[in-house]
């Protein structure tokens, strides 16, 4: 029978006085899932904890960090987050990170409201005045410039700056 070194008794036998079958309590302090009993309450818990470390980090002066906290954010599947990169989009001063928050949410468009939808589009079409949007973000653009709308009401969309964007990226200098 192999042995485990430094632990007396064959691999996989209980330890003295434990049940074999019975997984650890949680003792974690901070863990606010420690000791629940439905799963499910303990998986949210953990998302949103961990959208909480992550939105910390927006509040970092390093760009880096920041477009690290909005990539992390865009897999957590909570709405929390979902605002925390809608607001990360407006704020950020940086192109490079605004453009990483408006591929979180290119990837996130689903599950917008229409407030964060219309946010996303007004700061878009700012970002395509700037010119921002090369190689295969265009793509990306593109497929967001041709969404169906959530709404008939026309507001952005009938303005004339999408379409100029549509013909400044298709044609070829």
């Amino acid at each position: 029978m192999a042995l485990m070194a430094g632990r007396p008794g064959p691999v996989g036998a209980a330890a003295p006085g434990k049940a074999k079958g019975k997984a650890p309590e949680a003792k974690s302090q901070g863990d606010p899932a420690a000791g629940l009993k439905n799963p499910r309450r303990v998986i949210e818990l953990r998302f949103e904890s961990l959208t909480d470390q992550y939105i910390n980090h927006l509040n970092s002066p390093d760009w880096i960090t920041r477009s690290v906290a909005v990539i992390s954010l865009s897999r957590m599947p909570i709405a929390k987050a979902t605002e925390a990169i809608v607001r990360r989009l407006q704020d950020e001063k940086k192109p490079v990170g605004q453009l990483v928050a408006w591929q979180a949410l290119l990837g996130r468009a689903p599950l917008l409201t229409e407030e964060q939808r219309r946010i996303w589009q007004t700061v878009t079409e700012k970002m395509i005045g700037k010119n921002l949007f090369h190689g295969d973000l265009r793509i990306g653009l593109l497929e967001m410039l041709s969404a169906p709308r959530a709404t008939a009401a026309p507001t952005s969309w009938a303005c004339s700056a999408p379409r100029a964007a549509l013909i400044r990226l298709t044609s070829r200098p």
